[in-house]
């Protein structure tokens, strides 16, 4: 592996595919539904389009003035 650090996607399709023994469409097949990263195997993520950074949090609500 190089030196170079791997984005989210990358890092979980390495995984995926180190899971399901380097054959693509078997990440397409995987049936385990209770990993994880079950829901971001074929690049799907709950992120802003186009960024590897994660969605930004709520702001806490402030208290209403009286």
């Amino acid at each position: 592996m190089s030196d170079q650090k791997q984005t989210r996607k990358q890092a979980i399709k390495a995984k995926c595919l180190d899971c399901s023994g380097g054959i693509r469409a078997e990440v397409r097949r995987c049936p385990a539904t209770n990993c994880p990263l079950w829901p971001f195997r074929m690049g799907t993520e709950q992120r802003s389009p186009g960024t590897d950074e994660e969605a930004p949090e709520e702001a806490p609500e402030e208290p209403a003035e009286a």
